[in-house]
């Protein structure tokens, strides 16, 4: 009975990320011009983006011209990393973690890009004129799944 409960509070985490990304990308979507900029503070900014490359828009401007490259890419780089998460996953706890918060934000990605072909991006975190890569809430739960995995391997 407790690992049927376990197991029901983490779809319930995945759900839950996963329509707080979909429902923040629908606002920023709806809400906001392609490329428009809304300056929050001194270090964040809405942005509104389209990524159609891969993750933090590698190979965005190659890959327009060849969308089946950027699907069959994610879709290996997405079984690769379940496979080598799910793998480990019995011998740690902190690693049942790392595929909770990776397997929550690669729905979110995952679902856009096969619903939109590309994914929506709108946080862009910045110091004076550097500019860190512009991301979303799924991305936010993939990077800290893949932190939490590496430390633990450290």
């Amino acid at each position: 009975m407790k690992k049927i409960y376990f197991k029901i509070k983490i779809v319930n985490f995945i759900l839950l990320i996963f329509f707080l990304d979909y429902y923040t990308k629908f606002f920023i979507k709806n809400n906001f011009k392609k490329n428009q900029i809304i300056i929050v503070n001194f270090f964040l900014n809405i942005l509104y983006k389209k990524n159609y490359g891969l993750v933090f828009e590698i190979f965005s401007k190659q890959i327009t011209l060849n969308k089946s490259i950027l699907y069959v890419t994610n879709s290996i780089l997405f079984i690769i990393t379940i496979l080598v998460i799910y793998i480990t996953f019995k011998k740690k706890n902190i690693y049942k973690n790392s595929f909770i918060l990776f397997s929550s934000g690669s729905v979110g990605n995952i679902f856009e890009r096969i619903k939109n072909g590309y994914i929506t991006d709108f946080i862009d975190l910045h110091y004076k004129n550097f500019h860190f890569f512009i991301f979303n809430i799924s991305d936010i739960f993939i990077t800290l799944g893949f932190i939490l995995f590496f430390l633990e391997n450290m």
